[in-house]
């Protein structure tokens, strides 16, 4: 992930990365490329839209290879506009939105738990 940039570059210059910054020292995946890594993150995109042009704020948690995510409008997460939820293995191009499907519910509620979990943790 772009997070993952900054630490690792730091990393090969032998600085310290901050406390505060996220991401993870990519070259420790590289010396072993078996080592347990990320299945899950957070994703967020507070972008204001404005009389000139919308676009929603979003925010969602990818798990493996499940997608799950919520559009709002402006940063007002009551005022949901739509979700998403996707299972990436069987629809990479994210053509087939499962969100509220009978047979997909177990998987959008393990999302939407996750999502929840980590939210309450990034505020």
């Amino acid at each position: 992930m772009n997070i993952d940039i900054a630490p690792t570059i730091l990393s090969i210059a032998n600085v310290a990365a901050p406390q505060i910054m996220h991401g993870e020292d990519l070259t420790k995946l590289m010396d072993n490329p078996e080592m347990d890594w990320r299945d899950t993150f957070f994703y967020e995109h507070l972008w204001p839209s404005s009389n000139r042009y919308y676009i929603p704020s979003t925010e969602g948690v990818v798990w493996n290879d499940k997608k799950y995510m919520k559009y709002f409008m402006n940063e007002n997460r009551d005022n949901i506009i739509f979700e998403e939820l996707y299972d990436l293995s069987e629809d990479p191009n994210e053509i087939h939105n499962l969100i509220n499907i009978p047979e997909h519910q177990e998987l959008q509620r393990r999302l939407q738990e996750e999502y929840t979990r980590i939210k309450k943790m990034v505020n």
